[in-house]
């Protein structure tokens, strides 16, 4: 796709290229999430004194919630970049093949009349 007379160029293949990327990074984000599931750590291993351990414990578990959160709501975000790209992409070849369809009605109606 491109532009004449100054404009721009919309280089479709980089983009989608760059889509990729970020689907790649949402899988990587939902792998780790999965990994993370999978590990536990026993309140044992925090100590066994009373009132101290168990606090500890509990903010080892909010801690392990945030980043959960934070890796998802990332595997979101690049969702959400892919798809944005995507739909950027669609939008840019419909706008140049209407574009392209009014040139040459234009100049049909040049070449051979009204």
């Amino acid at each position: 796709m491109g532009g004449a007379g100054g404009g721009f160029e919309v280089h479709a293949s980089a983009l989608r290229a760059f889509a990729a990327t970020s689907d790649q990074r949402q899988q990587a984000f939902e792998q780790c999430l999965a990994r993370a599931a999978q590990l536990t750590v026993s309140p044992d291993a925090f100590g066994m004194i009373p009132g101290i351990s168990a606090r500890v414990h509990d903010a080892y578990q909010n801690h392990v919630q945030e980043c959960a959160q934070g890796m998802a709501a990332a595997a979101d975000a690049m969702a959400s970049v892919s798809h944005g790209i995507k739909v950027t992409i669609g939008d840019y070849e419909r706008a140049n093949t209407s574009t392209e369809d009014h040139i040459a009605a234009v100049e049909w109606k040049l070449t051979f009349g009204r």
